[in-house]
Formats: C-alpha cells, sequence, structure tokens
C-alpha cells in the first residue's frame, strides 16, 4: 500500500472456505518516514522501478543520475516508497536543492532526521552514532550543487554506519567509493503519451483526445525527448491550445513551456529555469565546449566534436576530458553500440538552450564555419573509399552524420563563398546514390549550380555529379543537360578526373537510344580513367558498355565486354580497390528486363542468358 497518497477503506470478504488470517497490511503510515506527499499521480515507470528496486537492495549507495526534468525526484521517491518495508530504521528524505554551501549538507541531514547538533562535538559523528544500528534508508534529492559536501558525508556515513542504505539523486555522480550510478532513461513514447494526457485532465477535466490529437501529442513527446517535466509544461497548455499548436510552437520551446506550479521550486517552474540550473553549475570552459556542441543536430564522433569546440579557449586534447565532464552532468548522451564508433548527442531541449548560449557569446559564425570544414574533410576524404572495399563502412559512417551534412550544406549555402558548397556536394555524390537520397541530392545540387556559373574545375564536377544523381533519379532531361555542360567545361579546363566521369555519365544516358555512340563514348572514358587512375571510371565504364551490348542483342560483344569488366573486378579486387562490391556490378542487369521490354526489342529472356553469362563469368 506504499503508493497509497491518503487513507483508503479497505474491505475482506469473509467465507469458510476462504483464510481469513492475513498479516497487517503495509502502508507508509505504519513505517517511519518523512516522504512528501505527492499531489499528482505517478504514471508508472514498472519497468524502471524494479530495476531500481533490485539495485537498491544489493547496493548500499544509488545515485539516480540525468538531464534536468527527466524525472529523477519522482522516481527515488516512488523507489524509496516501494523499499520502506525493509528498512526499520525509516525511510528519510533531505531534499538539498536550497542547499549551496557544501558545509552545510550534514546540518541538513541531521535537521531532516531531527536530530540536535551536540555542542564540541563534529556533527558527522553524532549523526554516526545516531544512525548506527538503525537500518535506516537516506534519500539525499538535488545534490549536484553540493556534491563536495555530500560525498564527504557519505563516506562517513556509510563506513561508520554498516546497515544505513542511501539513494540519492545528482545530475552527475557524487564520486563515492561503492557508488552504483543509474541513468534515468527518458520515458517512451507511450508512456509519455500517457503522462501527458493524465495532466491535461488536470487543466482541463474530461480530455479525451481524438486520434489526429493523439497523433500530435505523439510527435510533441518525441519533440520533447520524453522529459516528464517538458511534457508537464506542455500538457498544461492544453486548456488554451490544441496539441497541433503545441507541437507547432516547440521550436521556440522556453517561451512557450512555463507556467509551472507555483507549488514547486522556480527551477521547476519552467522549462529555461531547469536547464539553466544545470548550465550555471558548469565552469567556463564546459560552457564554452557545450555552447559549441549545438551546432551539431544530430550525433557527432569525438573527432567531430574536437574540431568544432577547440579554439584559443580550449586546447582539441582537453575537448575529450570536457566532453566526458558534461557526460556526467546529464547534458550530453552517450550513445555506446558496440557494433560502431562512440558517438556523442544533445537531447534538442538541451541543444536549443546552448544554441541560444552560442548566438550570445558571438561564436555562431566561426564554430559552424569549423562544423562545415570538418565535414567538408570528412565527405572528401571518404569519396573515393565508397567504391572500394571498405566502401560499406564509409556509407554507413557517412549516413551516421547524415543530418550533420545537411547542417553543412545549409551554412555553405549562406555563405558568400560558393567553391564550398560546391566541393560538398560533389564529395556525396556517391553517397547520395548508393543510399538512395536522391531527390535530396538532386535539390542540393540545383541549390549550389544555381549562382556563380564563372567555369572552374569545381564548377565542372559539380555539373557532373547533378548529371550523375539525375541519371539514378530517371531524370534524363537533367542528365542530358548538366552531362555535356560538365563535359565542355571540364575539356576546356584540362580535367581529366571530369571529362571521365562526364563521358561515363554521357554514355550511360546515350545507350538506351544510341548504344554504338554509348560504347565510343564509354570507351574513351574507360581508356581515360585507365591513365590518370581512376578505377571508378574503369570499372563503372566497362559495366555499361555490356549493357550497350546487352541493348543491341549482340551477344558476341557482351561477352568480349562480360570478359573484360571480369578480368578488371578480378585484378581490382585483388588489389583491395575495387571501385565497386562485385554484387553491384550485377545490380543494374536485376533492373534490366522490364526496361528492355519497353525500350529495345532485345526480349526478357535474352537478358536471362545474359544473366547466366555474368554468373558463368565468376561474378556474384
Amino acid at each position: 500500500m506504499t503508493g497509497l497518497g491518503r487513507a483508503e477503506r479497505v474491505w475482506q470478504l469473509c467465507h469458510p472456505d476462504l483464510g481469513d488470517e492475513f498479516p497487517p497490511l503495509r502502508s507508509l503510515d505504519a513505517l517511519p518516514n518523512n516522504l512528501p506527499v505527492q499531489l499528482t499521480t505517478f504514471v508508472s515507470r514498472d519497468a524502471e522501478l524494479a530495476e531500481l528496486a533490485e539495485l537498491i537492495q544489493r547496493n548500499r549507495l544509488v545515485t539516480l543520475t540525468g538531464t534536468g526534468g527527466c524525472g529523477k525526484t519522482r522516481l527515488a521517491l516512488q523507489s524509496a516508497a516501494d523499499a520502506a518495508h525493509r528498512h526499520a530504521g525509516g525511510v528519510w528524505w533531505v531534499e538539498l536543492a536550497p542547499v549551496r554551501d557544501p558545509d552545510l549538507v550534514a546540518a541538513t541531514v541531521a535537521e531532516a532526521l531531527g536530530l540536535r547538533e551536540e555542542h564540541d562535538r563534529p556533527l558527522f559523528d553524532t549523526l554516526v552514532e545516531q544512525l548506527r544500528g538503525r537500518a535506516a534508508l537516506l534519500v539525499l534529492d538535488n545534490c549536484e550543487q553540493v556534491l563536495d559536501g555530500t560525498a564527504r558525508l557519505l563516506d562517513a556515513l556509510l563506513v561508520g554506519v554498516p546497515d544505513l542504505y542511501v539513494v540519492a539523486t545528482s545530475r552527475e555522480p557524487l564520486g563515492v567509493p561503492g557508488e552504483v550510478g543509474w541513468r534515468v532513461p527518458s520515458l517512451d513514447e507511450a508512456t509519455a503519451v500517457a503522462l501527458f494526457v493524465e495532466r491535461a485532465r488536470e487543466g482541463r477535466p474530461g480530455f479525451s483526445p481524438d486520434d489526429e490529437q493523439v497523433e500530435a501529442i505523439a510527435r510533441i513527446c518525441r519533440r520533447l525527448d520524453g522529459l516528464p517535466l517538458a511534457l508537464e509544461l506542455a500538457a498544461a497548455r492544453i486548456r488554451l491550445m490544441h496539441p497541433n499548436r503545441i507541437a507547432a510552437g516547440l521550436d521556440d520551446r522556453f517561451r512557450l513551456l512555463t507556467g509551472g506550479s507555483r507549488g514547486v521550486m522556480a527551477r521547476q517552474q519552467t522549462l529555461e529555469a531547469s536547464v539553466a540550473w544545470s548550465h550555471d553549475l558548469l565552469d567556463e570552459h564546459e560552457r564554452a565546449v557545450l555552447r559549441r556542441l549545438s551546432v551539431f543536430p544530430g550525433g557527432f564522433a569525438l573527432d567531430a566534436a574536437e574540431t568544432v569546440a577547440a579554439n584559443e579557449l580550449v586546447d582539441q586534447y582537453e575537448v575529450l576530458d570536457l566532453l566526458a565532464r558534461l557526460v556526467d552532468k546529464s547534458l550530453v548522451q552517450l550513445d555506446d553500440d558496440e557494433r560502431s564508433d562512440t558517438r556523442y548527442r544533445l537531447l534538442e531541449t538541451i541543444r536549443q538552450y546552448a544554441r541560444e548560449r552560442l548566438v550570445e557569446s558571438g561564436e555562431t559564425d566561426v564554430t559552424r564555419g569549423r562544423h562545415l570544414a570538418y565535414f567538408l574533410e570528412l565527405a572528401e576524404r571518404a569519396e573515393p573509399e565508397l567504391h572500394r572495399p571498405g566502401g560499406p563502412t564509409w556509407l554507413a559512417h557517412l549516413e551516421a552524420d547524415h543530418d550533420n551534412f545537411r547542417t553543412a550544406l545549409e551554412w555553405a549555402d549562406a555563405s558568400d563563398d560558393r567553391e564550398p558548397f560546391l566541393r560538398l556536394v560533389t564529395a556525396l555524390t556517391l553517397f547520395w546514390e548508393l543510399r538512395g537520397h536522391l531527390a535530396a541530392g538532386a535539390r542540393w545540387f540545383t541549390q549550389a549550380l544555381a549562382t556563380d556559373d564563372v567555369p572552374s574545375v569545381v564548377r565542372a564536377r559539380a555539373l557532373w555529379g547533378a548529371a550523375h544523381v539525375a541519371l539514378y533519379s530517371d531524370d534524363f532531361e537533367t542528365a542530358m543537360q548538366r552531362a555535356p555542360e560538365a563535359l565542355a567545361m571540364a575539356e576546356a579546363l584540362g580535367d581529366e578526373w571530369t571529362t571521365a566521369r562526364a563521358l561515363n555519365t554521357s554514355g550511360y544516358a546515350q545507350l538506351w537510344f544510341d548504344p554504338a555512340g554509348a560504347r565510343d563514348a564509354l570507351k574513351t572514358s574507360v581508356e581515360l580513367g585507365r591513365a590518370i587512375g581512376d578505377d571508378w571510371a574503369v570499372a563503372d565504364g566497362l559495366k555499361m558498355i555490356t549493357v550497350a551490348w546487352l541493348v543491341q542483342d549482340d551477344h558476341e560483344g557482351l561477352s568480349h565486354a562480360l570478359d573484360d569488366l571480369a578480368r578488371v573486378a578480378t585484378r581490382l579486387d585483388k588489389a583491395g580497390v575495387l571501385p565497386l562490391p562485385l554484387g553491384e556490378v550485377k545490380k543494374p542487369y536485376r533492373a534490366l528486363p522490364a526496361r528492355l521490354s519497353r525500350n529495345t526489342p532485345c526480349s526478357p529472356n535474352m537478358f536471362q542468358n545474359h544473366q547466366g553469362a555474368l554468373s558463368r563469368s565468376g561474378r556474384p
């Protein structure tokens, strides 16, 4: 009965066949405690409570950590109430939020326990003596601003009082020997929606959301990262606003999410005050790194953080330590997946707050410039690797940073210097093709090529990229416009790399209506690729030559072309630089039957024969 907030009448069913001897009902009223009465319902977090119950039973100090508003206090309170029957000495709640002086922690605990300080005797000794043998559970809430004082006291109490158990809440671990830290997770979507509806009904009794409103509420829950405090503040707006309006207003969430209960601490009355509480506890270097990390819209790797967050104030090698401290303080989330590199991220609420601090600092332009420079370098480093054996790993790496590339492209587009914009869209050409982001790639190429039509190698390569993405998007009109433009500009500038690739794209687009002419262009592309060492142009050109023969229904030409492709693929595979995964070479043929049946006299059955020839050539 530990969850009851008030007395309830309990009825017992009596029958001759039923037992009538039961142990006394467990209730907080029957156990010594000073747990604060809660005026709102506790929305079930059964999995978390079960895990905490086991931890609290097996460990003498469990610290609940997490960002502000994640529900640490309410979980600690409920867990303490659930564990009360195991602690004959009582469950004692100590609120440390008002305490600023670490030396006053012991006095605050003594006051909560009803103990008086003895003259000429250290308070630590008094607490140890009074608690020894009581088998009590002590709950210390909001320890983060008095970490040193809390750690000193608990170190003494846990050593001097063997049967004392402690639950603490803090935005970072206490650093006491034997401490078990437990990071409070965000609410899952179902629980978050349930909490929102429950709190909305407190301000608007009878609120029963329809399907459209439930969808909007779910969107609110996702945008607010499942943070209970943010959800409760948003739910309070239901009295005046439709859920769709609330969801739309979350881009300016710190203005929208105000007006919490007057009965709670000031830092819980608005979302901004809650985040500011954590921010104010940071030192200058931690604040600098946090605000610079706000330019990452999604996750980020350590090397990206080191590049973007470092400057004359913060050394690049110092970023790792500062990042670790921000993780400990629950302001940066750690996404540790054994299958991939460790990545970090900011909850959107924290990111918005930090971004406002970045604007105030006047560092926005330089920080976003470093972000753009890092991801431009990453894209250009990855581009030649995408068609080599390590290509899948590189593709996964780029996909993980897709949001960051979008942000970098937006900043490049807003800049007066168009060259980084052209370079970045071009470096991502094969990424957009191979990961299926063709529509997005086409939009970025359109924007990048819309201005500054001065001939340059960078522009010529971007024209080829636009043609290549358009071709794989079945936008032949754009492909046939951009490919000749790229070829003409590249030949005029003596850019053989772009010339080889533009011939490749032109040949592929041409082969459906002029296969003989396409073969000539593709052969030139292959020869030029061999001369300059562009393995992609060689292998992809040979692959397209086989398609040209296939379109013409020429078995003999196709046989020779397949032999050439197999020899090149084998050589490049052995050298560890196969521009296309062996399976990728075969991919275009799978799409050919339907296209051939529409556009050429070649029959789908003949395509099957050529597929068999490809398999017999040793290709998978």
